[in-house]
């Protein structure tokens, strides 16, 4: 996607400048309001592949208005945006096969944790007045 962006320094007050920004329908406002608070920014074009993005953020930027604008941390930067234009890219070579990689990583994960979680549910024992919170009746489970 093509942006164009304002970018800043996160500190200690982005988050009341954020609030300060959060009815702001322009780059425009974002600008002169980070201006009059004496915030060092930049403004500029630039790109953001959608593959970096969230599924959720992603899904919101392209049900987006026309005009509506974003914000996102990006390391130690906060960053509003708008999206200018939108350009199929499909991967190839190597960055493709990067990319698979990546995505069956965070599958292997999202299996792990979610095997783990089981595991630990089956282990768990709970007694007494705790087996029937748990949804566990205490008289099944030999506990008097």
């Amino acid at each position: 996607m093509s942006v164009e962006q304002i970018s800043f320094p996160l500190s200690s007050t982005s988050q009341a400048l954020i609030e300060a920004t959060k009815e702001m329908k322009t780059l425009d406002e974002v600008d002169q309001k980070l201006t009059g608070m004496g915030v060092q920014h930049g403004r500029s074009a630039g790109a953001i592949s959608s593959g970096d993005l969230p599924q959720d953020l992603l899904n919101v930027i392209m049900a987006k208005q026309a005009d509506d604008i974003f914000f996102i941390r990006s390391g130690v930067n906060g960053v509003f945006f708008k999206v200018t234009g939108q350009e199929a890219r499909p991967l190839e070579g190597e960055a493709a096969i990067s990319a698979a990689r990546q995505y069956l990583r965070q599958d292997i994960i999202k299996s792990e944790v979610g095997m783990t979680s089981v595991a630990a549910n089956l282990e768990a024992k709970y007694e007494g007045e705790y087996a029937g919170i748990m949804g566990r009746d205490a008289t099944q489970m030999g506990v008097k």
